[in-house]
Parts: C-alpha cells; sequence; structure tokens
C-alpha cells in the first residue's frame, strides 16, 4: 500500500493536507518535519481503513497528539484513554474488560469495562509494551475477535471500539526476549506508524518553540542554534518543560528570553561525548525530581509520566532508597 500527500498550510496549530485525494484540517498539530508530516498522513489513511493502530516512539514524541488528530479527522465523539502501565493485572483487566459484581473482593457493583464503554469510538490504549502475557492474550483476542470477556463472566460481549494502541518500547526486541506476544505483534504490525524523536526532525524546533511560549515572548540569538544542537532525549516533552522554565525565569524582568534561561545542562547539550538513552532519561528525571523539590507527584506532573512509571525510573536510578 503507498500513500501520496501534500501540504496545504502548515502554521503554528493548523495543518491542511492533502491525503489520497482527500482535503484534511488538523487543529492542534505542529509539525514540519517530512517523517511527522508522513505518519500523520498514515495515520489519516488508517483511522478510516483499519480497526487497529498502534503508535510507536520514544516517550515524549508526541503519540497522544497523533492520537488526538486522528480522533479529529474521523468524526467519532468518544474517546476513552487507558494508561496499561499504570495498573495491576488485575485492575486492568477490570478496566479493560468490566468485571460482574463479586467477582472478587473490592467488585461492589458491575463494570463494563473500557471496549464496551468506548461503543463506536476510540479506545486508546497507552504503554501496552508493559502489559503481562495474559493481559496481551486478552487484548488480541478483544482485537481479533471484537469481543470482550468480563472478569467474573461466562459470557463475551461485542464491543465496536477503534483501537489506538502506542508503546515507547521496541515491540521486535520485547517479543524476541518474550516479553511481547509474537501472535499480537503480527496482527499489530501491518498497521504500526513510527513516530521520529524530535533530534531526528529539527525543521519541528523552531515550530515548536513559537507554539510554546507564544507571540508575547523575544528570544536572543543563540536561542535557536543551541535549541538544534541539543539532543532532546525527554522530545517535544523535554522541549516544553524547557519553554516553559524559561518563560517563568523571564518573568523578572528581563525583555527577552535568554539561552541560559532554559536551564538545559551542559552535560545534557554536549553532543562531543554521545550518552546511552539511559543516562539521557536519568539526568532529564533527575533533573525534574530536583527542581520539584524531588515531590513524586509534581515531577510525575511535570513530565507527564503516570506516578508509578516515574517512581519505578527514581528507583531504577538510585533517586531514591
Amino acid at each position: 500500500m503507498s500513500i501520496s500527500f501534500k501540504v496545504l498550510k502548515n502554521e503554528d496549530d493548523l495543518l491542511k493536507m492533502n491525503v489520497e485525494g482527500i482535503d484534511v484540517e488538523i487543529k492542534g498539530v505542529v509539525a514540519k518535519s517530512p517523517r511527522m508530516l508522513k505518519a500523520l498522513a498514515w495515520s489519516v489513511v488508517y483511522s478510516a481503513t483499519a480497526d487497529v493502530i498502534c503508535l510507536c516512539g520514544e516517550s515524549g514524541t508526541g503519540k497522544e497528539m497523533v492520537f488526538r488528530a486522528i480522533k479529529q479527522v474521523s468524526g467519532r465523539g468518544n474517546a476513552i484513554c487507558v494508561n496499561c502501565g499504570a495498573m495491576t493485572e488485575t485492575l486492568l483487566e477490570s478496566e479493560l474488560f468490566g468485571h460482574k459484581k463479586g467477582s472478587f473482593t473490592d467488585a461492589v457493583a458491575e463494570r463494563r469495562g473500557a471496549f464496551i464503554e468506548a461503543e463506536d469510538g476510540f479506545l486508546f490504549l497507552d504503554e501496552i509494551g508493559e502489559m503481562t502475557p495474559r493481559g496481551q492474550a486478552k487484548l488480541l483476542r478483544a482485537i481479533e475477535y471484537k469481543e470482550v470477556k468480563p472478569v467474573g463472566s461466562d459470557v463475551s460481549l461485542k464491543h465496536r471500539a477503534k483501537v489506538i494502541l502506542a508503546t515507547n518500547r521496541d515491540l521486535v526486541e520485547l517479543s524476541s526476549d518474550g516479553r511481547f506476544r509474537r501472535d499480537l505483534y503480527y496482527r499489530i504490525e501491518g498497521f504500526k506508524i513510527e513516530l521520529p524523536p524530535l533530534r531526528e526532525r529539527p525543521e519541528d524546533v523552531e515550530a515548536l518553540l513559537k507554539y510554546f511560549s507564544g507571540s508575547t515572548y523575544k528570544f536572543s540569538k543563540e536561542v535557536l542554534p543551541n535549541l538544534l544542537k541539543h539532543d532532546w532525549p525527554g522530545n517535544v516533552r523535554e522541549l516544553k518543560n524547557a519553554v516553559e522554565r524559561a518563560k517563568i525565569n523571564s518573568l523578572y524582568g528581563e525583555k527577552q528570553i535568554t539561552w541560559d534561561m532554559f536551564g538545559i545542562s551542559k552535560r545534557a547539550f554536549n553532543n562531543s561525548n554521545r550518552q546511552t538513552l539511559d543516562d539521557m532519561e536519568k539526568m532529564l528525571v533527575e533533573d525534574a525530581f530536583t527542581r520539584c523539590e524531588f515531590n513524586i507527584s509534581s515531577t510525575s506532573r511535570a513530565l507527564g509520566v503516570p506516578r508509578s512509571t516515574l517512581y519505578s525510573k527514581l528507583k531504577k536510578y538510585a533517586l531514591i532508597s
């Protein structure tokens, strides 16, 4: 399958594309990079033709933004979002598939589950790479046969939801290691959209800078060149946080934003000594944790990740005992 598209209009938060002969307008999207535009175009095609789409990319690359674009273009009104990495296996099964009253200790009332509640809309499942093999097996059945079985029930229910999956993990690697079911991977492989990291789409940096800062802020001449040199291990989310930090720092009587106001570590900025992804992630987490005065909830909100995910990262990098 091939796709052809052209950009008709591309402003800070309005994108008009012609995808396979159809004019498409998407609001709230900032993208100028050919790779990102192509990913968006494929998402438009898949949203009209497939029952499941898988958005893959590093944390902070814009998977939720693409999901919102898919929802906007489709015209479907209902959307339910579930973070699969923030729940235990039992809680996630109940959240996704529902449960019968009395099926377990806390099941004081019957629950329909996200697949059924989504009805003819979208079900967005984030961090699917964190699901257990049992959860993956149930997810595969829900996608393949469009039916779910609530916890504690012997009866399967049909659902009509279009499923959007998202992950920052390498599913090929997880499949090879036996941590992700191959049958599930092969089911979604044909509808997988790879979102490039920000360091591989420098065309978007200036547009995102203007979008996040607004029209009232001015920048000194060294800001953009330095932003373009940075590797952005936290991708768009890191850039957004850096811009917010610079805006706050500029409130102390400065007429324009300078490079030092972004607070980007020179260690992270130095490209001559490239670091591993873990090194850069640790640096990003440590910086946010320090800026938030070692408050886990505040840091979780600042980084845009679930509290449980942040806690595991803090333990991993020995930032908490």
